[in-house]
């Protein structure tokens, strides 16, 4: 445009206000958007307001370098920029080939093995790269020195060895707390047995916690029908499902206690009912598959969780739960929360365990529950952790540059999900304050929302530390090369999302007493310790300072309601802290030094204490402790692992023997040795 032309648009009328982007849903409606976190037109119609989170690029850059060097105009001088496909160098300064970065590098490995119970029981199990599991595996090959050169980027390793090596095995199988309760027992209505006042208990600690991401029945409602249930054994008032759910509800509750004995009698109960009732397709049968997803869930066998879901779905599919009707209109509301909670719950799992989805945002035609933030703000998180696992896990491959732009998408979607649930319920994400109060929305919102961030940013962490592998065997330079160098920054962000997970479980158990009953907790402070284990084999240098972490995690594992599932991560976790030692110790040629005690040693004598207690004055959030020297994280003070059922240093927090390798369970831990040296000290 010439100076003329200028000069005339400058006499004309005023420009409009003009947005930078509008909106997916007023983009598909095609009319016009305000550009608002939650537009005026979506909040109208009750729909999903999120914002394409990468731009098109219709020109690619032509510059070389790696970071956007600011002008001095630039009002955003801290932005960082990745290179473009035709910017990606293909040979170093000496002419030499640099090797690509769409190289398989095992990000997206994934574990299957095979577990025979019996001669007609035989399971075969498959858990994807976002899995526990398969990063497990991927920690323990990077710690054997295994190393594979020409893994395809979505190969399916066998991880049988690791399973027993780890003592996973039940949790991969779901064979945890398994007990025979005779049929006898469970033919019985399990009022003859359970008195009133206990299941009043287990009630009220279902409502305190987990109805908040159930609420379909009403506290009042579930209540009445705890009543109705003990003034009429004969169950004359109500009907199979609905007992068998409430059955559920109090087997949950029962969780939170030390003795699962009540909650598997009447889980039993609930589970024989739903298998009377295969063929039922209903709002309560959908329920109850809902309700029993939860339970196997919070007891550790993921793949019953899976399965549970799956039934759920298709007889959601099949009552048409997923459409609203004016059929029923009276009790719309109830379907409507079953529906988004079954979506959040499904998400959620699919995602943890590295399976796809089968039920996606846009097969739900069905409006929002009526009064519901909560949920309303689980269903938006849902949406990130599904663009997360499309993004980050798909088998399509795609470079680590590709990659890495997705995983940005995803950050920001996850930092304007903080700004709105800070707005709309007034939950600090990543944000705590000493002073505050922790209830049970904010926790759970806290920690899936760190759990998002570790497992959209894990695989960049997994692809280094492979690096750094292969230029061992290699005999290559030691760290990356400059073309892989912005490998740090989204390294930092995992490892970063994991410290502050712990961290913030440490408080909230601590000041919170009923979070010490929700056992799912061991899930994310397990893969939050594998993180910090793995970036200590990729910098040594934040070793201490990690195993620090780590050893919080340990006490936020042992301070957890016990159960099979929290003593196999604890037991998981130590036997990887000894591993790194030993890994530490021959990469330093000082081998020899650790034949002598062997790796039986008992852990204080490999370089770290494990009796600690976390000094929770210390500052939360990212970079609050960074900063901080080690002996301000954390006090050694005697006698930390004196808890609620003693502590889990003695034997007794073991596996037994026959759920694991027995010369693991052989191993030497001198815990004796470890309390009279505390006794002697205090």
């Amino acid at each position: 445009m010439d100076a003329e032309a200028q000069n005339i648009v400058g006499k004309g009328k005023e420009p409009q206000n003009r947005i930078s982007k509008a909106c997916q849903e007023c983009r598909r409606r095609k009319i016009k958007c305000d550009g608002h976190s939650m537009c005026k037109n979506c909040e109208l119609s009750s729909a999903i307001c999120s914002y394409r989170a990468i731009v098109r690029q219709r020109r690619p850059g032509i510059r070389a370098s790696f970071l956007h060097q600011p002008s001095s105009g630039d009002p955003h001088p801290a932005t960082k920029r990745l290179p473009t496909r035709q910017e990606h160098p293909t040979k170093g300064s000496s002419g030499n080939p640099i090797p690509r970065d769409d190289q398989s590098h095992g990000i997206n490995s994934s574990v299957s093995a095979t577990h025979i119970a019996s001669t007609s029981c035989i399971l075969q199990l498959y858990y994807g790269a976002s899995s526990n599991f398969s990063f497990l595996q991927q920690i323990h090959h990077s710690l054997s020195g295994d190393r594979h050169e020409s893994r395809t980027n979505d190969e399916v390793r066998e991880g049988g060895a690791e399973l027993d090596l780890y003592g996973q095995r039940s949790l991969f199988f779901g064979t945890s707390d398994t007990k025979n309760i005779p049929n006898d027992h469970i033919s019985d209505s399990p009022v003859m047995l359970l008195s009133e006042k206990i299941a009043d208990r287990f009630l009220t600690d279902y409502i305190s916690t987990f109805h908040q991401i159930l609420p379909f029945t009403s506290a009042e409602d579930l209540t009445q029908k705890t009543k109705e249930l003990f003034s009429n054994p004969g169950l004359n008032s109500l009907n199979t499902a609905n007992t068998a759910s409430l059955m559920v509800v109090l087997a949950i509750g029962a969780t939170m206690k030390e003795d699962s004995g009540w909650a598997e009698m009447l889980a039993e109960k609930a589970k024989n009912v739903a298998n009377s009732i295969g063929q039922m397709v209903n709002l309560q049968a959908i329920q109850l598959h809902l309700l029993l997803a939860h339970y196997e869930t919070i007891l550790g066998r993921p793949n019953s969780s899976y399965l549970y879901l799956g039934t759920a779905v298709r007889k959601t599919f099949a009552a048409g739960l997923h459409r609203d009707t004016s059929i029923h209109e009276t009790n719309h509301q109830e379907r409507r929360t079953t529906i988004w909670c079954l979506y959040f719950f499904e998400s959620l799992t699919c995602f943890t365990l590295g399976r796809p989805s089968s039920l996606a945002r846009s097969d739900i035609g069905t409006r929002y529950p009526e009064n519901q933030p909560f949920i309303l703000s689980l269903i938006k998180l849902s949406k990130i952790i599904s663009d997360a696992a499309k993004l980050m896990y798909s088998s399509q491959k795609s470079s680590l540059l590709d990659l890495c732009r997705k995983a940005q998408s995803v950050h920001q979607e996850l930092r304007d999900y903080a700004f709105d649930v800070l707005e709309r319920l007034g939950i600090p994400l990543g944000r705590i304050l000493e002073t505050e109060q922790l209830d049970v929305k904010q926790i759970l919102l806290e920690t899936l929302y760190n759990n998002t961030l570790i497992l959209t940013f894990r695989p960049f962490l997994i692809a280094h530390v492979n690096h750094q592998k292969s230029s061992d065997a290699g005999n290559e330079a030691h760290g990356l090369p400059d073309t892989l160098s912005w490998l740090e920054e989204p390294c930092g962000q995992a490892v970063n999302a994991a410290r502050d997970l712990i961290r913030f479980l440490a408080k909230a158990i601590d000041q919170n007493v009923v979070t010490r009953g929700l056992r799912f907790f061991c899930y994310y402070l397990e893969g939050a310790c594998f993180l910090l284990i793995d970036d200590a084999l990729r910098s040594w240098d934040a070793k201490e300072r990690n195993i620090a972490v780590v050893k919080t995690g340990l006490q936020c594992l042992s301070k957890l309601i016990s159960g099979t599932g929290s003593s196999t991560n604890i037991y998981t976790i130590r036997r990887l802290l000894e591993a790194l030692e030993k890994t530490r110790l021959e990469q330093a040629g000082r081998i020899e030094a650790a034949v002598a005690g062997s790796i039986s040693a008992p852990p204080q004598n490999q370089g770290y204490d494990l009796n600690y207690h976390l000094d929770l004055d210390g500052s939360y959030g990212r970079g609050g402790w960074g900063e901080m020297p080690l002996d301000t994280m954390v006090n050694f003070p005697a006698g930390w692992a004196t808890f609620q059922s003693g502590s889990y240093l003695s034997k007794n927090a073991i596996p037994e023997p026959e759920q694991f390798n027995p010369d693991l369970h052989n191993f030497n831990w001198g815990f004796d040795n470890i309390l009279a040296d505390v006794e002697r000290q205090t």
